[in-house]
């Protein structure tokens, strides 16, 4: 058994000396599986290796941008890195989707990002189903790429958030359990979990069960996990079949990511409202023409589904 006691206060001081976020975390590690609180061990293991589902994404790794376009014009060649203003996207979600990125990548990698000193500048390119979106803004034009921009300086600001949640979770845990050699970890269970959500989750509410349920919680801005029925949960499936079945006569595959983001939100013991309703209205976003004539009837009834329930 090391001693947790010693390990903390080396955390405690290498965070407050600004050491590497990498060799901190590989520490947090060992203290993890002498914790074992499963959900500060998968937040580890999650900022070390990066979050390979898009919505299981912190929001301190969603930040703001600005969108530039390359744009074809008929006689005039392309025109590279055009601004372009996100307020003129109408649908609510697909404009919340456009100003911000998702930082998916190890925190390793994100610290070179922040260290780097030949790029002032961020670059990811958007989701495919953005582009004929955008493009309704350039009638005379044809969008030939899509470019989320942000700051270097981005990729620092969530390097710290890591950084002060660690240091708030390990000063608390310092403060409120005895770290003795005789350490008994399942008597202290309970307080290691309200730590837990008190710095590293802060802002969620927990029922006890892991799951945040639709009457006992406040939904803010659609973000917090909800309970859906089997049957609403049958119902949407169904949706989804429907427009499954119609997309494969247009193979549109950004059709096929959103259904299947979807189906994978609700398989999970709860849901979250703003990933399905974001779903819905990108697929609604990518249908055209005759396609978005036969799936318009499906994407509603879908959206009117969740406001409802949501």
């Amino acid at each position: 058994m090391i001693d947790l006691k010693k390990q903390i206060e080396s955390i405690i001081e290498d965070l407050v000396n600004n050491a590497s976020i990498s060799s901190v975390l590989l520490k947090a590690q060992t203290i993890a599986f002498y914790l074992k609180d499963e959900s500060f061990t998968n937040w580890i293991k999650s900022e070390q290796n990066g979050y390979s589902n898009i919505n299981e994404i912190p929001e301190y790794r969603k930040l703001k941008c600005a969108i530039k376009v390359d744009v074809s014009i008929p006689f005039r060649g392309i025109m590279y890195g055009v601004d372009f203003p996100i307020d003129a996207i109408e649908n609510e979600i697909i404009r919340d989707d456009l100003s911000h990125i998702c930082f998916c990548d190890s925190i390793s990698i994100i610290e070179q990002m922040g260290n780097d000193q030949k790029n002032d500048m961020l670059k990811m390119t958007a989701s495919a189903y953005t582009y004929s979106i955008i493009n309704k803004s350039f009638p005379n034009g044809n969008i030939e790429g899509v470019h989320k921009i942000t700051n270097t300086s981005s990729a620092i600001a969530i390097i710290d958030i890591v950084k002060s949640k660690l240091l708030d979770f390990f000063l608390k845990i310092e403060e409120q359990i005895d770290l003795n050699v005789n350490f008994d970890v399942m008597a202290n269970k309970e307080k290691i979990q309200t730590i837990m959500n008190q710095t590293i989750k802060a802002g969620v509410v927990n029922t006890g069960n892991g799951n945040i349920s639709i009457n006992q919680s406040e939904i803010i801005g659609g973000n917090e996990n909800v309970s859906i029925s089997s049957t609403n949960k049958e119902e949407l499936k169904n949706i989804l079949n429907r427009i499954e079945e119609i997309n494969k006569k247009y193979n549109n595959k950004d059709i096929v990511y959103e259904i299947s983001e979807i189906r994978s939100d609700l398989e999970k013991p709860s849901q979250n409202p703003r990933i399905i309703k974001r779903a819905f209205n990108a697929m609604k976003g990518i249908a055209l023409g005759i396609m978005a004539n036969e799936l318009s009837p499906l994407i509603d009834k879908g959206i009117e589904l969740l406001s409802n329930l949501f």
